[in-house]
């Protein structure tokens, strides 16, 4: 017997090799870039009623991300489309506050967040 390696052998340990290191840095890379905060949240703050019946809700939209937002929007369920506020520009670890207007008689207040659109 020889103790010569086939180069087929030491294709596949060269390739073996790569694919392990390949691997391992996908993992590494995505355990750094992978977003550490929570979404963007949103809480009722104060509910009016106008003297036309009109409900006016007021919303705090918070950015708990790293990051800012380019913009940001909030839908109160209380009519059909929902009535929304869009923030622009959201700082990173941020507030901002915005009033919706929904239709006389509105008994659902409920606050969400739409969409947003990281800087």
């Amino acid at each position: 017997m020889s103790d010569d390696v086939s180069p087929l052998e030491t294709a596949l340990s060269v390739l073996s090799v790569a694919f392990t290191v390949a691997l391992f840095a996908f993992v590494l890379y995505q355990t750094v870039s992978t977003p550490m905060a929570a979404d963007p949240t949103v809480r009722v703050l104060a509910t009016e009623t106008t003297d036309s019946g009109e409900v006016l809700v007021t919303v705090e939209l918070r950015n708990q991300q790293g990051s800012g937002l380019a913009s940001a929007t909030v839908e109160v369920a209380c009519d059909d489309p929902a009535p929304d506020v869009t923030f622009e520009h959201v700082p990173a670890d941020g507030t901002e506050e915005g009033v919706v207007r929904c239709p006389a008689d509105s008994n659902t207040t409920d606050a969400a967040v739409a969409t947003w659109i990281p800087a």
